[in-house]
C-alpha cells in the first residue's frame, strides 16, 4: 500500500538523522590513528569526540552531558581503562553503552570488561569497522525506540 503521505515519512527519517547527528561519541584511544579513524569514519552520522587517555575523557564526561556512547580501547593505558570501566558501571553519575576494543594480547582483560553491565560489545583487532559501525546504529536506534 502506498504511502498516502510521504512528506510525513521523509520528515520522519530527516528527524531521525538529525537525532543521530545529535548523538555524541566518546572515543578513548592512545593510539591518534585509530581516533582519527574513529572520528572519520562516524563523523557524517554522529558527533565524535576523541581523548588520548582516561583524565581527558572523565573531563570530557564532566563537560559534556550529552555522550550517549563511549569507545574504549584497552591497549594503551590498560589498567586505566579497567578502572574507568568499572567506576562507570558503579557511577549513578555515568549511564551509557561502552564498546570495548582490544589486541589478542589483551584478549582476556577484554572478555573480563565484557561481563560489565554497561559493556555492550568486545571488538578484538584486527575487526572490521563495517561491523563496529553496524552495532553503534544498532545501540543508537535502540535508544531513539
Amino acid at each position: 500500500m502506498p504511502f498516502k503521505s510521504p512528506g510525513i515519512l521523509l520528515n520522519y527519517f530527516l528527524s531521525v538523522n538529525e537525532i543521530k547527528m545529535n548523538t555524541h561519541i566518546l572515543s578513548i584511544n592512545g593510539n591518534n590513528a585509530m581516533n582519527y579513524l574513529i572520528k572519520t569514519g562516524f563523523s557524517d552520522k554522529y558527533k565524535v569526540i576523541t581523548v588520548a587517555n582516561v583524565f581527558e575523557a572523565w573531563q570530557e564526561l564532566n563537560r559534556n552531558d550529552k555522550i550517549e556512547m563511549i569507545l574504549v580501547d584497552v591497549d594503551y593505558q590498560t589498567e586505566e581503562c579497567v578502572d574507568f570501566v568499572q567506576h562507570l558501571n558503579s557511577s549513578t553519575m555515568y549511564s551509557c553503552p561502552v564498546i570495548i576494543l582490544g589486541s589478542s594480547q589483551n584478549r582476556e582483560i577484554a572478555e573480563r570488561l565484557g561481563s560489565i553491565r554497561d559493556v555492550r560489545e568486545l571488538f578484538i583487532k584486527p575487526f572490521n569497522p563495517i561491523n563496529l559501525s553496524k552495532s553503534i546504529d544498532g545501540f543508537v536506534s535502540l535508544n531513539l525506540a
